[in-house]
């Protein structure tokens, strides 16, 4: 993931890489912009979605689930993405319950839970929606049929839905780019090529412009621009 400032367009590649000890090779340096303090109220419900989701992906019955990489590389336990997402949401000053999406977005889709039982959990039906909304509905349709009807639901999706659904694919953007950058060709932790990978996100970054924050979409675009030109060579 990227610093979640709006600096320019030449944000995206800028990253800080730390030790060892870190729970990902890829630990960035997070910016807050105004309004990311948060009163003791939003930090529970968010410590909350936090804790429902490290549970949710680590006890699912497929197993604990891991980030793709290529063979031989660093797998980090699925839960680190999730926390990415929604650092990027907490740093650009979104609401509570935007930020609780962004931990919980995935576990509708890759989880035993189901939109009643996450309701259940977090107590939020509009928590609920916006997983919902970033959901794919379908995962036995094509790649391309799911990515085809997810961008027809973001085309006429809320500034909330299109800010975590942004935050999401900046993280996913940044890591395949990080390791196209190290020799790694896309197919080594992808199902499809390049060029289908930069067609998807050159269409998310049309919808994302007319909708998600500045502070999102200037990295995505950036990281973007990177996978533009990965795949010109």
């Amino acid at each position: 993931a990227a610093p979640c400032a709006a600096a320019g367009r030449d944000i995206g590649p800028k990253r800080s890489i730390v030790g060892s000890t870190a729970l990902s090779p890829f630990a960035v340096r997070f910016t807050p912009q105004e309004g990311a303090m948060r009163t003791h109220e939003e930090m529970t419900f968010i410590y909350q979605a936090l804790r429902i989701a490290e549970h949710a992906h680590r006890t699912r019955r497929r197993g604990l689930q891991y980030r793709k990489a290529p063979a031989g590389t660093d797998r980090p336990a699925y839960f680190v993405h999730l926390t990415e997402v929604a650092m990027h949401l907490m740093n650009c000053g979104l609401d509570a319950e935007v930020v609780a999406a962004g931990f919980l977005h995935d576990t509708i889709e890759d989880t035993d839970l189901t939109a009643g039982t996450l309701l259940a959990a977090i107590g939020s039906k509009r928590v609920v929606a916006l997983v919902q909304a970033v959901t794919e509905l379908d995962k036995g349709q094509s790649w391309e049929r799911r990515n085809r009807d997810y961008l027809d639901r973001l085309r006429t999706a809320g500034p909330d839905v299109l800010a975590l659904s942004c935050a999401d694919k900046l993280c996913n953007i940044t890591d395949m780019c990080l390791y196209l950058g190290r020799g790694h060709d896309v197919r080594d932790f992808t199902s499809r090529g390049l060029g289908a990978q930069r067609a998807k996100y050159d269409a998310l970054a049309e919808v994302y412009s007319k909708g998600a924050p500045p502070a999102l979409f200037e990295p995505f675009f950036g990281w973007l621009e990177r996978m533009r030109a990965f795949a010109r060579r």
